[in-house]
């Protein structure tokens, strides 16, 4: 228990396809008319934010470019 009024106030963010764990799979998905929205499960907002989404590709590239060949050996 906090000493300040934080419920409802604090955000919950949960990035698609970013992280990958058996014991945490997506529950709810959101459509795309709600992005916008908050969306709230069992008390707590989520919001759908899509920036890691976005910066994967550009983060990939230059992963690739400083480990180039050992990054490729490495499983995903």
């Amino acid at each position: 228990k906090t000493q300040h009024k934080t419920e409802g106030k604090i955000r919950y963010y949960h990035y698609h396809n970013t992280i990958t764990t058996r014991e945490e799979p997506c529950s709810q998905f959101v459509r795309q008319s709600m992005r916008n929205n908050v969306t709230w499960v069992g008390g707590t907002p989520y919001v759908y934010d899509a920036t890691m989404k976005a910066l994967a590709p550009s983060i990939k590239k230059f992963e690739s470019e400083l480990m180039g060949s050992e990054l490729a050996s490495i499983q995903q």
